[in-house]
């Protein structure tokens, strides 16, 4: 049986307390970034530079179709089709405070804003507006034979007037991660070992949203044991233990709480470009998930094999990606499910057309169409979206 879960809520949160918290980090993060931009890069002490910069502005506009229902849909509308429109902006960028053979240190940062139109629902057209901000710091470090990366986020998602299904918009969250990655290599093999760690924290607009509040523990290895001179075959292993404090458990006083054991393994089979850079670039994924927990309704099996490819055509660069997702549950017909925790099995195809425009612009326009469906009454989720975009490379 194939599931995908979703959450949608409607009305703008005016008390929403985390939603608004999530907005100010998201304008800090923009804040701090366009002060960087304004400094245009210059270097203090010999070291900080900005090393990219990419500003982007683009329209889309997608059909929704649907008949999904969610615990986490106060307003429940009728329509099984919509259509919206959405204009983006978004600011990315990447400041290096130091850039030495054996170290380095820098920060990425990532601003957006989307404001979306909608139309075709019963009771009423809503006008989302989600904000998203993602700080990150990078440490570098040669260690042995090896190098050791660190890195530490902060991220937030939030959204306005957030509308019912068939439209789906994410809730709006706090996310903290910090990791660790050690690579080398070993026998001639490229090899590498890391953990995580991150904690979500989802606005409370609606009660059931505290619901998807989790903590994550990930340990993984990959290793790359065969390398050609334009191809290699990558191998990879992973491990993730998730705490749902707000979930139940067994329901045994000793076990109060949901948790889950997620063991994940694939390989990836990577193509290059020949030496005079032409030809097709890619890869195809395919990989297997396993999840075991304390609650017997979210146990599942899951399966997935992912192709992206690009090639030059003339001026212009085509970019082609798609997934093909089939997931099982162990026990079937979970209507208690919460929508939204494991949105992972839908099967979409995606084309990209990209052209430089001038020598720090260039344009792309983008179809992609999406499903998802489950064996509960036949229920379905789909969408097809166009959009253009307009990427600003100023030189640095």
């Amino acid at each position: 049986m194939r599931r995908m879960r979703l959450v949608g809520a409607a009305g703008r949160p005016a008390a929403a307390r985390c939603v608004g918290r999530g907005r100010r980090i998201g304008l800090v993060v923009l804040t701090a970034a366009l002060a960087v931009a304004a400094g245009g890069g210059r270097p203090v002490e010999g070291q900080v530079r900005l090393r990219e910069l990419v500003v982007t502005v683009g329209l889309s506009a997608d059909w929704h179709q649907g008949n999904f229902s969610a615990v986490t849909v106060p307003r429940i509308d009728s329509t099984e089709s919509v259509a919206s429109g959405a204009g983006l902006a978004q600011l990315q960028g990447a400041l290096m405070l130091l850039n030495g053979e054996r170290r380095g240190v820098f920060l990425t940062f990532d601003g957006s804003l989307q404001q979306y139109a909608t139309g075709g629902f019963e009771f009423r057209n809503y006008a989302p507006r989600l904000h998203t901000g993602d700080l990150t710091a990078h440490y570098r470090e040669q260690v042995g034979q090896g190098t050791l990366a660190l890195s530490a986020t902060a991220a937030t998602t939030g959204v306005d007037d957030r509308p019912p299904l068939p439209l789906y918009l994410p809730p709006g969250y706090e996310k903290y991660a910090g990791s660790a990655t050690y690579s080398r290599a070993v026998a001639g093999v490229s090899a590498s070992a890391g953990a995580s760690l991150e904690r979500a924290d989802y606005a409370a607009v609606l009660p059931q949203l505290d619901l998807l509040d989790h903590s994550v523990f990930r340990a993984w290895a990959t290793a790359t044991p065969w390398a050609w001179s334009r191809s290699s075959v990558d191998l990879f292993s992973e491990y993730g233990y998730f705490s749902y404090n707000r979930q139940g458990g067994s329901g045994t006083a000793t076990d109060p709480f949901r948790t889950d054991h997620r063991y994940r393994a694939g390989a990836t089979w990577r193509r290059r470009l020949d030496p005079e850079g032409r030809g097709w670039r890619g890869a195809l994924t395919a990989d297997g998930i396993v999840n075991r927990s304390n609650s017997r309704r979210v146990e599942y099996n899951l399966l997935r094999v992912y192709l992206w490819a690009s090639t030059a055509l003339g001026a212009n660069t085509l970019f082609l990606d798609g997934q093909i997702a089939a997931k099982r549950y162990l026990v079937p017909f979970m209507h208690a499910l919460v929508p939204g925790e494991e949105a992972d099995n839908s099967s979409y195809v995606a084309a990209r057309l990209t052209r430089a425009l001038g020598p720090a612009l260039n344009g792309s326009v983008r179809v992609r169409w999406t499903r998802a469906e489950t064996s509960i009454g036949g229920a379905y989720f789909r969408r097809l979206g166009a959009s253009f975009s307009l990427n600003f490379r100023p030189p640095l």
